[in-house]
């Protein structure tokens, strides 16, 4: 039997930007399709919360900002708008209230889930983008952090952090913390089953 399928319906940049100017609900924009940003669990937010107390009293005086969840980022060589779960940008990066175009630090959260997108396809699109100059996957459901740091001639240099003593060294922002500080008050238990994880 013959199955046939509906086009697939794409908006425009323009579209989506006033559709999120009039919706209580996030989502994200790839290549003009619509992707609706699910719920997190309450220990992938303790992790982004806990990462921006330790960068917040650095940025200041560096006349940088950090925000968390509800702001958009634009990868304008893909066309793609973003929700990282955190990103630092300079306060003159302020063309639209409710736009990023110049992150310089970038993380994600990473559940079993959204893992593959975070740490491929993010990945990708995040390091097209010239004033990023780190990119941090930090997994949700055991101690680990994924760090993406770009070098002095362009490259980039990928570290893994699994111990709780392992340094993690944001030169960009000149902050130095733990992986036992990041987790300090994240219960890591057994894995839950996949199809109830957001």
């Amino acid at each position: 039997m013959l199955t046939t399928f509906a086009p697939e319906v794409l908006i425009s940049a323009e579209e989506y930007l006033q559709l999120e100017r009039t919706t209580e609900l996030r989502n994200e924009y790839v290549h003009g399709e619509i992707y609706p940003m699910p719920g997190e669990k309450k220990k992938a937010n303790l992790l982004a919360n806990t990462l921006l107390m330790l960068l917040w009293p650095l940025l200041k005086k560096q006349h940088q900002a950090a925000f968390t969840q509800s702001v958009k980022v634009v990868v304008e060589e893909y066309g793609i708008y973003r929700y990282p779960d955190l990103v630092v940008s300079p306060e003159t990066d302020n063309a639209d209230p409710y736009l990023i175009f110049e992150p310089t630090i970038l993380v994600e959260v990473a559940s079993r889930k959204s893992y593959y997108i975070d740490r491929f396809e993010k990945l990708a699109e995040y390091r097209s983008m010239p004033s990023v100059q780190c990119y941090l996957i930090v997994h949700q459901e055991r101690m680990a952090i994924e760090a993406f740091f770009r070098t002095p001639n362009g490259g980039w240099e990928e570290v893994l952090f699994t111990n709780e003593k392992d340094e993690i060294k944001l030169s960009s922002v000149g902050l130095t913390f733990t992986l036992g500080q990041l987790y300090e008050d994240v219960e890591l238990g057994p894995l839950e089953p996949e199809e109830d994880e957001d």
